[in-house]
């Protein structure tokens, strides 16, 4: 896979000059703890999600990840931001109502991250450790069993960023299929040296045509990004903290 102003850590991927092109996803890092919460740019959906949260803090990195992501997809298609409308599946996966944008969202702790595609499937996730648990006990949970033979033949410091990684990479396959996590991750087997998806192809046939790849990502966490056989480049950016001046702009240095 072709990448493009790809830097190892994503606090120093550039920010970003223009919008994706045609068979390429565009993935933006967003710092959530530097955006400022717009809720009235968000539908009564997406604030009733977020006061359903537990804590003040989660309510605050949702709204804060939410703005971001009305924030991009209004400076990707030359919309007003709080006029975009969405429309939600059957499992939970949202989609623009009146434009053709493919998108995805993840967020954890302060961290996300948007993938932004025209056409196919793209699924998206980023995960930070110490949020999942005991690896050993979930790793029977969500492997195969070829995998958690390699997963036990791992050195027991190795696991947890180990886990981390395989967490992210199946649950980006699932999230591109349009399922989460109800599509079952033990369905979802992947392998190494290359990285690929083996299966379960009886379970979920539509893996066959997915391609996996790890993102870079701040230490303690890991990333991954699940694309169609469309995509031809990948190409990560910053997303800046100030609101685009205008549609398909981005601010200058002291606009807010």
């Amino acid at each position: 896979m072709p990448w493009t102003e790809r830097p190892a850590d994503p606090l120093a991927w550039p920010v970003v000059e223009r919008p994706h092109s045609a068979d390429e996803v565009l993935v933006l890092y967003v710092d959530l703890a530097a955006i400022v919460v717009q809720s009235d740019l968000m539908d009564a959906r997406e604030r009733e999600c977020g006061r359903r949260l537990r804590t003040t803090a989660l309510q605050q990195r949702y709204l804060a990840a939410h703005t971001a992501l009305r924030q991009i997809l209004g400076w990707q298609s030359g919309r007003d931001p709080g006029g975009l409308s969405f429309v939600i599946d059957a499992h939970g996966k949202p989609a623009l109502r009146d434009l053709p944008q493919i998108f995805n969202l993840s967020h954890s702790g302060s961290h996300a991250l948007i993938a932004l595609a025209d056409d196919g499937v793209i699924g998206v996730d980023l995960e930070q450790g110490g949020r999942l648990g005991e690896v050993d006990q979930l790793a029977t949970r969500v492997f195969a069993a070829s995998e958690l033979t390699r997963f036990r033949s791992i050195p027991a410091a190795e696991r947890p960023q180990a886990f981390l990684a395989a967490w992210t990479r199946k649950e980006a396959a699932l999230k591109a299929l349009g399922l989460g996590l109800l599509g079952g991750m033990e369905h979802v087997v992947i392998a190494d040296q290359p990285l690929r998806i083996e299966g379960d192809f009886a379970a979920l046939p539509g893996l066959r045509a997915l391609h996996l790849v790890d993102l870079p990502m701040v230490p303690g966490c890991a990333a991954a990004l699940c694309h169609g056989p469309r995509t031809r480049a990948v190409r990560c950016a910053r997303w800046p903290a100030a609101t685009p001046a205008a549609s398909g702009e981005l601010p200058t240095a002291g606009s807010t």
